[in-house]
């Protein structure tokens, strides 16, 4: 237990994961805050965010009506003192300095609000991972196809744009492609071309087909 200098007021003890364990933990504080004189509505729990065997410990708390923050593991080793050590002591005053300086979540990590924002935060993150390696793979394969075409100083189109990606869609074929070169049809006026006229084919309304156009270059 530590007061809001982040003065240590009682040594660390062991609490049974257990509704006598919460009593008793419940209980100690109490006692300290009458020694120190701190008001009770000025106290609240914390520790680093743990499995899911403590959370029905944590619930107890808090339907004690008891302030309990978690903070992050590997941010509190960040404020620890000696990082080349590790000890019961030094670990709490790394959490103890997380907790006063307000770096805590109130919050229930496995329901509500933030385990929506976590669980959305993954999924982004696999989601940028897997078209990474998409547009990866697409680049090489189009490197050997049309050399140049997805590097905007070359071709002056912008990669994967809205314009990109149709012309990859639609006669990009390996045949085509050796076709135009041998004629007399090459370059960018005749990607542009081709993709308009696509367009039109489709019956794309005009607006749409030059914001595409504007985007593709």
């Amino acid at each position: 237990m530590c007061n809001g200098n982040g003065k240590i007021i009682r040594k660390p003890f062991s609490v049974k994961n257990s509704p006598d364990g919460k009593n008793y933990l419940i209980d100690q504080v109490r006692k300290s805050c009458l020694h120190h004189g701190i008001k009770p509505v000025h106290v609240f729990y914390g520790g680093e965010d743990c499995g899911s065997y403590a959370d029905y410990f944590i619930f107890a708390l808090r339907s004690e009506n008891c302030l309990v923050a978690g903070v992050n593991a590997h941010d509190a080793k960040k404020q620890r003192e000696n990082m080349q050590a590790s000890a019961d002591r030094l670990d709490l005053m790394g959490i103890c300095k997380m907790l006063i300086s307000c770096r805590g979540n109130c919050f229930p990590a496995q329901s509500g609000i933030y385990w929506t924002l976590r669980t959305l935060v993954r999924q982004r993150r696999k989601l940028v991972s897997i078209a990474t390696a998409v547009r990866c793979r697409i680049h090489t394969i189009v490197d050997r196809i049309f050399p140049g075409f997805l590097n905007e100083k070359k071709s002056g189109i912008f990669p994967f744009s809205k314009g990109s990606l149709a012309l990859m869609g639609n006669k990009f074929a390996v045949h085509q492609i050796r076709r135009r070169i041998g004629g007399v049809h090459c370059g960018l006026h005749s990607l542009r071309s081709t993709l308009a006229r696509n367009m039109l084919e489709a019956k794309t309304p005009l607006p749409v087909i030059s914001e595409v156009l504007d985007q593709g270059l």
